[in-house]
């Protein structure tokens, strides 16, 4: 039970983390290029990237949720939460790749001055 508990706390709930620099990435494209047409295909870009974002999240809470209501009244065995994890697993693997590739696509797009612009590189603190 206490495992449960703890998956929930971990995984429910909060701000997604990759939405805070899809949004970041969004602010600075109105600024950081200058083409019209290329800002507003990769402002384009970057909302399919907020949009499979929140699809991801919405599938993981949900798959919490099924957790919470299936083992919250017992304790659940190490087989039972290995199928939720191999679950939790397989959605990240499939979010990260394609989060991955979207945004290959969408550096093909960009110059090197307007990705770092976009996408800064953070300093090793």
């Amino acid at each position: 039970m206490l495992i449960a508990l703890l998956t929930i706390l971990f995984l429910g709930g909060g701000t997604y983390g990759p939405m805070l620099f899809i949004e970041e990435a969004s602010d600075t494209a109105k600024t950081a290029i200058v083409d019209a047409d290329r800002r507003k295909m990769v402002q384009a870009d970057l909302k399919l990237m907020q949009k499979r974002t929140k699809q991801h999240s919405k599938s993981t809470k949900g798959l919490t949720k099924h957790l919470k209501r299936e083992f919250g009244d017992y304790d659940a065995g190490d087989a039972d939460l290995d199928v939720y994890w191999d679950q939790i697993f397989s959605l990240n693997a499939e979010y990260s790749a394609d989060i991955a590739d979207m945004r290959f696509a969408m550096r093909d797009k960009l110059s090197r001055e307007e990705w770092e612009a976009l996408f800064p590189a953070t300093s090793p603190n």
